[in-house]
């Protein structure tokens, strides 16, 4: 009889224990072994992770090895079935997603590890940089040469070596005069005359003539210069804030291609948006627009905001201001030119 139960047992181990007495270190075996040959590690939760859903945590993966760049899989809880990429060391018992889980995973969550390494990231990376490279250099296989040869040129002719050649054609430029370089080509002051409108001095030197010429067309009125896109990141509290100032003497703007996006402001609250001009010269908020609740998920233009599609003036102000201490932080970006009145 007891021969009896020592077979039972050894086929419950093997059955149950793959050999062995099921323990804490010889877990009971639930996966067809061909599904379990395909997970690293089976876990349970020991805390809350993120409340965005950005990590989750067991302390028990401090004593197993790194897991980076293996596939997470939720077995239980509100987001059963969510699988993600790890995105990080494991061995601090933390597990990071590359993109979050649909919500925080709590305390008491099981999950497994897959033993597949499936790479999102660097596969947008890379298609990314690809993109960039066709922006820069063209499709290679459409060009009339049919090669990146054919496109950029023979790369060991380097620039430092063409410069020398245009030297070596042309000369050095110090020193010339229009007379000069007239003899060379032609009478390039002429055509110079015709295209700008204003003559040269053909006697003196070359450069300083288009010194002279330059200074006069950055000071030139009438013509607006357009600047460099500028971001706009502000905390936003109960006191008034400008985001945007343009009133610097004697000149003249035009704002275009405002964007403002504002994080939810709560249900009680909102941010006054307000735009300041000059009225028989003097500042008046002259149009307001209110962010809330139910709108803040948009990003507001100019002509969304005060009907306009841009604004131009001598002074132009924008001002943010909530209703409560918040912060609330408020997003965006615009453009604008400027001209010498």
């Amino acid at each position: 009889m007891a021969v009896g139960r020592r077979d039972a047992g050894r086929a419950l181990q093997k059955v149950l224990g793959q050999g062995g007495n099921v323990n804490a270190a010889n877990p009971l075996e639930v996966h067809d072994p061909k599904v379990g040959s395909l997970i690293s590690y089976e876990g349970e939760t020991t805390a809350d992770g993120a409340a965005d859903g950005s990590t989750l945590i067991d302390n028990v993966l401090t004593t197993r090895p790194d897991y980076n760049g293996n596939l997470v899989i939720i077995t239980s809880g509100a987001y059963f079935g969510q699988a993600r990429d790890i995105d990080g060391v494991t061995t601090a018992g933390t597990v990071t997603p590359h993109l979050v889980f649909g919500g925080q995973i709590l305390i008491g969550t099981t999950f497994v590890i897959a033993a597949i390494r499936l790479t999102p990231v660097e596969v947008a990376a890379l298609t990314a940089l690809v993109v960039l490279l066709m922006a820069d250099v063209g499709d290679a296989s459409a060009a009339t040469l049919g090669s990146i040869f054919g496109i950029l040129g023979d790369p060991a002719a380097t620039f430092t070596a063409q410069i020398a050649a245009i030297q070596a054609d042309i000369g050095d430029p110090t020193g010339e005069t229009l007379p000069s370089l007239a003899v060379k080509f032609g009478d390039i002051a002429r055509s110079l005359d015709l295209t700008i409108g204003a003559r040269w001095d053909g006697a003196g030197d070359l450069g300083t003539d288009i010194t002279a010429i330059l200074a006069a067309l950055v000071g030139a009125t009438s013509q607006f210069n357009e600047q460099a896109d500028a971001v706009i990141n502000q905390a936003v509290t109960a006191a008034e804030v400008f985001i945007i100032t343009m009133t610097a003497a004697t000149t003249r703007y035009i704002l275009r291609d405002l964007r403002l996006k504002s994080a939810d402001p709560t249900i009680a609250n909102t941010i006054t948006v307000r735009l300041y001009t000059l009225i028989n010269d003097v500042e008046v908020n002259v149009d307001s627009f209110i962010i809330t609740n139910a709108n803040f998920g948009t990003y507001f233009s100019l002509m969304d905001m005060f009907g306009v599609p841009y604004v131009a003036g001598d002074s132009i102000r924008v001002s943010l201001q909530g209703s409560a201490a918040g912060p609330y932080t408020v997003t965006g970006q615009y453009s604008h030119g400027k001209t010498n009145v």
